[in-house]
């Protein structure tokens, strides 16, 4: 085949010129000074200013930015994927997490001054791109009109802690990001080294902040980070506060997944969003998906060997334009949004649909912990028991053998629990509610 790629490369190129008016490389400069880069697609077919989709990332590809401005405007929007500080042409300091309220709200200013743009602007992408979009919405643009955050994660909050608690699993995402302009040096995707890391880190017995020490290689990133072991400024500048949340006007549509590690996070931010202004309008949709599939054309058919429905699966690319047509264009509400929270019920292969987290549940059901064995684990009872009772646990700290990780995605693993986690399982429901 590789004697028919120039050809094939012509013919693609020769398609995009039809199609598209492409704009690499472009250089925008922040308030601050800093340099950033961003490539823009425009359709062809479309005459006069139109809203833009922009996807703001971290992860900068060349091949990727194109792919993703070009969808963007096949879908008759232009298409602008802006690079982090520090990435694509950038020459500025890599800083993740730092300055993207500072760096979203200069792109979205520069979007909004050119004549290809109507003034409308609509954010979306997932993980990193997602927060990136709760960063604009900290002091949103006026051109800012929604944003379609997926996986978004959450620094300080579901990275790199949880509950002030440092997680070890992303050690190695600081020093692959910084590493260089765009990827990252493709030696640190060695998921080998991370994972003899992080044993021969729990067998030292020595704290988390000297674990760079043990790897030989300074994690800048993350020694800052440390330095800030609660929510405080340093986090709290990253994305909105309470009356931040509270003048968030804007359209808001959350996508997330049962499975995605960053589920827990990317939900609390619409609880935030309702806790601060409960007349947002904010809209989340769920299913049984792992944190890349967030915003994808298909879904597995199989989550850690558990099958799931055929009904989630669900085009959420197809969704996100979407529901920019819906707030930008004026087209009606996406169908598959039936209300303001929506959500696919595993095992009924059906879709549910509630005005509120609240009222996702058609029924309540307690269910009390209890001391009576259950296989591997102990039971969950609907009877609350008679007697005050208690399962025991001794954990000995100094006890660098013996350990344990939980990671959504290993949910339905069938392993012992061993001296660090006690397990308690419920009776099979009969049918789905």
């Amino acid at each position: 085949m590789s004697e028919y790629s120039p050809s094939l490369d012509a013919a693609l190129a020769n398609d995009d010129a039809k199609r598209f008016v492409i704009d690499r490389g472009v250089l925008i400069r922040t308030p601050q000074g800093a340099m950033l880069s961003a490539d823009v697609v425009r359709p062809r077919r479309l005459v006069g200013a139109q809203p833009t989709a922009l996807r703001f990332t971290i992860y900068s590809d060349p091949a990727f930015n194109l792919k993703s401005a070009k969808d963007a405007a096949a879908h008759g929007y232009v298409g602008v994927l802006a690079s982090a500080r520090g990435k694509y042409l950038s020459r500025e300091r890599i800083v993740p997490w730092e300055t993207e309220a500072q760096d979203t709200w200069a792109v979205i200013d520069w979007i909004s001054r050119q004549p290809w743009s109507n003034g409308k602007v609509g954010m979306y992408g997932n993980s990193y791109d997602a927060f990136a979009q709760w960063a604009a919405a900290k002091n949103p643009h006026p051109a800012l009109k929604t944003i379609v955050p997926s996986g978004a994660s959450s620094p300080g909050y579901g990275l790199p802690m949880q509950n002030n608690v440092f997680q070890t699993s992303n050690y190695g995402w600081p020093l692959q990001v910084t590493s260089d302009r765009f990827m990252g040096d493709p030696a640190l995707q060695d998921w080998k080294r991370w994972s003899s890391l992080l044993d021969r880190w729990f067998d030292s017995g020595r704290p988390f902040r000297e674990i760079d020490a043990i790897d030989g290689t300074p994690n800048e990133v993350l020694q800052r980070q440390m330095r800030h072991p609660s929510f405080d400024a340093y986090w709290q500048a990253m994305q909105p506060d309470a009356k931040e949340f509270a003048r968030i006007r804007i359209p808001v549509l959350s996508l997330s997944g049962y499975f995605d590690g960053a589920g827990a996070a990317a939900v609390n931010y619409l609880v935030d969003h309702y806790r601060h202004f409960p007349g947002a309008e904010h809209y989340l949709f769920i299913g049984p998906w792992t944190h890349g599939e967030n915003l994808s054309a298909g879904k597995s058919a199989a989550v850690n060997g558990y099958t799931v429905d055929p009904a989630s699966n669900i085009d959420t690319e197809a969704l996100t334009y979407q529901w920019f047509d819906h707030v930008l264009r004026g087209a009606p509400r996406p169908v598959l949004l039936g209300d303001h929270i929506n959500f696919e019920v595993m095992g009924a292969n059906a879709w549910g649909h509630a005005p509120s987290i609240g009222k996702m549940a058609n029924r309540t059901l307690r269910l009390y912990l209890t001391s009576q064995p259950a296989g591997k684990r102990f039971a969950l009872s609907p009877r609350k028991p008679s007697a005050d009772e208690y399962v025991a646990q001794s954990v000995d700290f100094a006890d660098r053998k013996t350990r344990n990780n939980l990671y959504p995605v290993s949910a339905f693993e069938e392993a012992p629990d061993g001296p660090t986690r006690i397990s308690y399982v419920s009776e099979p429901f009969i049918a789905p509610a």
